[in-house]
């Protein structure tokens, strides 16, 4: 496998196809961590079909052995018309070491901040270790338990508190 640089853009509606073998060909601990029970698969194909326009998709991008284009790495907003949207992120098994979680979460950072947003939440199996050390590592903070999740925040300093006192 060569040195990539795993360009990141939106997901596009030409992308359904793309990022159905993305989800075809995630290992069991990504099925566990992100996938369980075809939660993330079944959204995105309600956001190709536009019953979700609450969501924000993006993509990183590699060359497969192939010459192919393929998803390395998917991350969603879910509710971005709120002050603090819901982030999740996944990177495939194939793509997994070469810093994509970090770039992904910085990715989307940058374009919270832009829509003036003032911060992100995300949540994380327990036994997602690797996944914690990214939170952890790009200033989220474990600030409790959703359901049987730990629950993640990463405030924006310099858009939080809002000054309408939204969250």
């Amino acid at each position: 496998m060569t040195e990539q640089n795993f360009p990141i853009r939106p997901l596009t509606l030409n992308d359904r196809e793309l990022a159905m073998r993305f989800f075809d060909n995630l290992g069991p601990a990504s099925l566990q961590f992100f996938n369980i029970n075809d939660i993330h698969r079944n959204s995105l194909i309600d956001w190709f079909e536009g019953r979700r326009p609450d969501k924000r998709n993006f993509v990183a991008v590699g060359i497969n052995d192939q010459g192919e284009e393929e998803i390395a790495g998917y991350v969603f907003l879910w509710d971005v018309n709120y002050k603090t949207p819901w982030m999740g992120i996944c990177v495939s098994d194939k793509w997994q070491g070469h810093g994509l979680g970090k770039k992904l979460t910085a990715y989307v950072e940058d374009y919270c901040r832009k829509l003036g947003k003032g911060g992100i939440f995300l949540t994380t199996d327990k036994e997602n270790i690797a996944g914690q050390k990214v939170y952890t590592h790009c200033g989220y903070k474990q600030i409790g338990y959703l359901e049987d999740e730990l629950l993640y925040f990463r405030f924006f300093e310099d858009e939080y508190p809002p000054e309408d006192g939204t969250v």
